[in-house]
């Protein structure tokens, strides 16, 4: 943020708060990962549930 002329006061007071809810967020999904992973094992992640289906394609197995 000091990059563009915002001072230092302000620009650590940004840049706290929003890495700590940051990394919140990624401690909550990974929580949520791993809690699927443990009740239902591997193939039992849904990862549409995670938001991350669009991110990583999932293989459907063959229909019978």
């Amino acid at each position: 943020m000091e990059v563009f002329g915002f001072s230092e006061s302000f620009a650590y007071g940004f840049s706290i708060p929003l890495t700590v809810l940051m990394a919140g967020l990624v401690w909550y999904q990974l929580t949520r990962l791993f809690n699927q992973l443990e009740q239902k094992g591997l193939r039992g992640i849904d990862l549409d549930d995670l938001s991350l289906g669009k991110i990583i394609p999932q293989q459907h197995p063959p229909e019978n």
